[in-house]
C-alpha cells in the first residue's frame, strides 16, 4: 500500500470546439474556444495518490503485481470554463517482474 502526493506539469496542450448556448428572451451565442482562450488547461496540477498493490509469485522467477490506484485532484484542471473541475482517477493495472 502506497499513499503520496502528486504534482503533475502540462508539456503540451491543443483543443478545439464550439461553445453556445441560449437564454429565456435572449439571441442565441456561440463562440469558437481558440478564438476566446489562449490557454484552456491549468500547466500544473497537485493531488493525493493511494495505490494498492499485492505481489503474486508465480514461479521463482516471475511476479505478478495486480494493482489499482486512485488519484484525487486538488487543484482545478482549467483556467476557465469550466473552471471548477477537479480530477478524480481510478487506475487498474497488472505488473509483471521476471528476476
Amino acid at each position: 500500500m502506497n499513499i503520496g502526493f502528486e504534482i503533475s506539469k502540462l508539456i503540451s496542450e491543443s483543443y478545439k470546439g464550439i461553445s453556445n448556448g441560449w437564454l429565456m428572451g435572449e439571441p442565441n451565442w456561440s463562440y469558437d474556444l481558440q478564438e476566446r482562450y489562449n490557454k484552456y488547461s491549468n500547466s500544473i496540477n497537485f493531488g493525493l495518490s493511494a495505490r494498492l498493490a499485492y505481489n503474486l509469485q508465480i514461479n521463482e522467477s516471475i511476479t505478478i503485481s495486480p494493482q489499482y490506484t486512485f488519484y484525487f485532484g486538488l487543484t482545478k484542471e482549467f483556467i476557465e470554463f469550466p473552471e471548477a473541475t477537479k480530477s478524480i482517477r481510478h487506475f487498474i493495472g497488472i505488473g509483471i517482474k521476471r528476476d
